[in-house]
């Protein structure tokens, strides 16, 4: 069930080109009807900001986004963001350095997130427990 999943979410994915660093265009393949937007932006003193915009809240949309944040919580779709990320830089090499330096950076945490794991008695961490969303409910 999760490789069909995955085959959905690779048939919907978005590709992002960059023409140059002061204009950036999109040839992404975007959806005609999508119920859901994220925005991540960063800024150059490493905060985040993670925005999302609802167009629909039908009901039989609410697995589809379970399972997005799923995928998302589980590193399931570090290849989309790393293939994002190489689109994003191709043919730019001071961006495809800066790119390759992210990504030695992202390793650099996973291995020691891993080896902090190891030596850990705790189990896999509970979504509930990382999202304050649960307070949020009426």
């Amino acid at each position: 069930m999760i490789e069909k999943l995955l085959k959905i979410v690779k048939e919907k994915f978005n590709k992002i080109s960059s023409n140059s660093k002061e204009e950036r265009e999109s040839n992404a393949e975007t959806l005609d009807r999508p119920f859901l937007q994220f925005v991540i932006q960063v800024d150059d003193v490493g905060d985040f900001a993670i925005g999302a915009e609802c167009y629909s809240t039908e009901t039989k949309n609410a697995p589809f986004l379970g399972t997005l944040l799923y995928f998302i919580n589980s590193g399931m779709l570090s290849d989309y963001f790393v293939e994002a990320l190489r689109l994003c830089s191709e043919g730019d090499e001071p961006t495809t350095k800066f790119m390759m330096k992210s990504m030695e950076s992202w390793k650099e945490i996973y291995d020691t997130e891993i080896e902090m794991s190891l030596n850990s008695e705790k189990d896999a961490v509970d979504p509930k427990d990382v999202f304050s969303f649960y307070k949020m409910r009426p």
